[in-house]
């Protein structure tokens, strides 16, 4: 059958085996509030000047306005066995990780897995919202700019550590040559490049150019 009621609706418990209809004027449509502490409360609305939904506490944990922007006041957590994705709902819209003020964006695998940007026929700009090659590094020009900054907090005490960037195919461990910043003396921090090429796909051991840290040029062999 169907019951109607008039005014508020106060019970411990209530069963509905058909569907629940619930009209109201006023702002909250639904409301539950725990009684010992009337700061907790789930409420559904129904007018635009509110929240169509929201979840509070000593102050509000989640609001979804009426517009459809939902509202967290602390951390979110997705939890999945598999994968986690948020994607736009359209083909012409993007999705944007934002953090404001100074705060830091971070996107890091806790587990120790990889933080990877799978691309379809796209590119990726720093400093840029229209990358034109598939890595596009945008800056205001100053006196002394620096792009790309290589670095290592794991270093040993040793001479000739390399820091390096590999050309080649890296799903099939092949390489064609290697650009490295070393450190020829680790007490004063002098460093230089190298130059590397490979024979095959494997990268030879040892560099064929090296530029020291006083200048020097070392050609290990020259081509004949």
């Amino acid at each position: 059958g169907t019951a109607t009621f008039f005014g508020n609706l106060i019970g411990t418990s209530a069963t509905f085996s058909g569907k629940l209809s619930v009209s109201n004027s006023g702002a909250d449509i639904i409301d539950l509030t725990r009684s010992s502490v009337g700061t907790y409360r789930l409420a559904i609305s129904g007018s635009n000047a509110f929240s169509i939904f929201d979840v509070g506490a000593n102050t509000d944990r989640l609001t979804i306005s009426s517009a459809g922007l939902a509202t967290f006041s602390n951390d979110i957590e997705l939890s999945r066995a598999a994968r986690t994705t948020i994607y736009a709902s359209s083909t012409n819209q993007g999705v944007q990780l934002k953090s404001n003020g100074s705060g830091v964006l971070q996107l890091n695998a806790d587990g120790g897995g990889n933080v990877t940007i799978a691309e379809n026929g796209g590119n990726v700009g720093i400093g840029t919202d229209s990358p034109s090659s598939k890595l596009d590094i945008t800056a205001t020009r100053t006196a002394q700019l620096t792009l790309i900054e290589l670095s290592t907090n794991t270093l040993s005490s040793a001479n000739d550590d390399e820091i390096s960037i590999d050309f080649g195919r890296g799903l099939l461990n092949k390489y064609s040559a290697r650009i490295s910043g070393y450190i020829s003396n680790y007490s004063t921090y002098d460093g230089g490049l190298k130059f590397y090429t490979s024979s095959g796909g494997t990268l030879n051991t040892t560099p064929q150019l090296t530029i020291s840290s006083g200048g020097n040029v070392i050609i290990s062999k020259s081509d004949t």
